[in-house]
């Protein structure tokens, strides 16, 4: 077999780019597999925060990647917790800033973080069977907007968080909105 050298060419201006995949929402149904909706973290950087960073901050990031919850993570990798738009909108950071005498600007992620023995969690094993209107149902069930994934794997199975399901994204999958990412 003989190979051959390819023909380079000069790049035009006015070039755009690719974006990921998980970008686009492909319409699903509610009977559809429900892992057709998940983000999965096998194929999707997950968005991480340190718990001392600022909360004007972690929206900026938060707006910046288009999500709406960064894991918060230890210096060893480790999530401790979650942090949503919802933390940083809402009452959290009115009390904290009442009840502390801080300022709103100096209050960090760990002050409102929902800690990671709070965090409810799906095995991906009952996922992998389950369809888009059993999480849809899930999700509503106890009025949120978002539902993590768990995996073992490894040595000794170790538990690593596999993916999430955003209602947000759902509903777009679904056609139920036409909100831009």
């Amino acid at each position: 077999m003989s190979f051959h050298s390819l023909r380079f060419k000069k790049l035009d201006t006015g070039v755009s780019y690719h974006n990921p995949d998980h970008l686009t929402f492909n319409h699903v149904k509610l009977t559809d597999p429900a892992i057709k909706v998940m983000t999965d973290l096998k194929h999707v950087q997950a968005i991480t925060v340190s718990p001392t960073t600022r909360i004007d901050d972690a929206l900026k990031i938060m707006i910046d990647k288009g999500v709406r919850m960064l894991f918060v993570i230890d210096f060893n990798h480790q999530i401790v917790g979650l942090v949503t738009t919802n933390d940083i909108y809402g009452e959290k950071p009115v009390q904290i800033s009442g009840s502390s005498k801080i300022l709103r600007n100096e209050i960090s992620v760990k002050d409102l973080m929902i800690p990671v023995d709070k965090i409810d969690v799906l095995e991906i094993k009952d996922v992998s069977d389950a369809r888009v209107g059993d999480i849809m149902e899930t999700l509503e069930s106890v009025s949120r907007r978002h539902v993590l994934v768990v995996d073992h794997q490894g040595e000794g199975n170790k538990t690593t968080m596999r993916g999430i399901f955003s209602m947000s994204k759902i509903e777009k999958h679904l056609g139920l909105t036409n909100v831009a990412v």
